[in-house]
């Protein structure tokens, strides 16, 4: 979920840009066609978020992930363990 919200972040700067580009296509004297389009500029500039906002947003995303990695790592170790034990009968009767 992590990457799917930054990559999502990217697509609306993307998209942005793009939108930015069109306009001024469309403005200027290298486009000759009837297609007409306004870009809200206010409103794209206050979607931007630089990569510190972007970090505090995801805090809580960031978090998760770190809490399920810690609970991967405890689950490993109790599945090793439980093998061992498993063994240890078999290794009392080689002795």
């Amino acid at each position: 979920m992590k990457y799917e919200a930054y990559i999502y972040d990217m697509d609306q700067k993307v998209d942005a840009i793009w939108s930015a580009v069109y306009d001024e296509a469309l403005r200027s004297e290298r486009y000759h066609g009837t297609a007409t389009v306004a870009v809200n500029y206010d409103s794209l500039n206050s979607r931007f978020k630089v990569c510190n906002e972007a970090q505090e947003e995801y805090k809580d995303l960031n978090r998760q992930v770190s809490f399920f990695f810690w609970c991967r790592i405890v689950l490993y170790v109790l599945g090793s363990f439980c093998v061992l034990v498993a063994k240890w009968p078999d290794l009392k009767k080689e002795l």
